[in-house]
């Protein structure tokens, strides 16, 4: 076969396989797509708080604890000085 042909083979196997637009889709990737859809929207939300009731846990308790732990050690520090 010449290279032409060739080519035309494989261009007709690209075509078979990959040009049809009506292929199934994978239920995963429905998925993963209709949850970027969720993030893209602007709705004013911060995107790390975009999933709900669990990422406002998780940004509360994480503000919380932050806010503990300076809390914490700027007692230490002033019990270090005191001494």
């Amino acid at each position: 076969m010449s290279n032409f042909q060739q080519l035309l083979q494989i261009a007709a196997t690209f075509r078979r396989h990959y040009g049809h637009t009506a292929a199934k889709v994978v239920p995963r990737f429905q998925k993963l797509k209709a949850t970027q859809k969720k993030f893209q929207i602007d709705d004013g939300v911060p995107i790390f708080l975009k999933k709900g009731m669990q990422d406002k846990l998780l940004y509360n308790a994480t503000l919380l604890l932050t806010i503990f732990g300076v809390g914490w050690s700027l007692q230490t520090f002033v019990a270090l000085v005191r001494k």
